[in-house]
């Protein structure tokens, strides 16, 4: 899995199920889980071997706010550990919230870069206006 040896796959299970708060579930064939079930083993997984870059696609746009927010909480934990952390997501709340610098991106083409509120209200404005896709 992802590279790791068996023993230290050992080493990290029992936080990486604690965190995915799949207890319940974790000896179910994953092919059984439902997509948010999928995403947050994902990110438990990435979350819990704190890779170097750490890239999330939407990840957390799936399953409950409970989970949202400790994933949020873990994310904010990586960035000030000075890990590389960039989020492809729509939702500007999450921008706000937890990004400390937004790339805003429209038909391939780079739009802006900078501070995450600057970069929602340009957005925002743009969409008001019809502009993006």
């Amino acid at each position: 899995m992802l590279g790791l040896t068996k023993e230290r796959i050992e080493q990290v299970y029992e936080d990486i199920v604690s965190f995915s708060g799949l207890e319940k579930s974790i000896n179910r064939p994953v092919k059984q889980y439902s997509s948010g079930m999928r995403a947050r083993l994902g990110f438990s997984i990435a979350a819990t071997l704190e890779p170097d870059i750490f890239i999330i696609d939407e990840a957390l746009s799936v399953g409950d706010i409970a989970f949202y927010e400790k994933a949020s909480e873990r994310i904010q934990e990586m960035i000030a550990a000075s890990k590389a952390v960039m989020v492809v997501t729509h939702s500007m709340m999450f921008v706000e919230k937890v990004c400390t610098r937004a790339i805003w991106i429209n038909k391939g083409r780079l739009v802006f870069d900078g501070d995450p509120r600057e970069a929602v209200a340009k957005y925002r404005e743009n969409t008001k206006q019809g502009n993006v896709n």
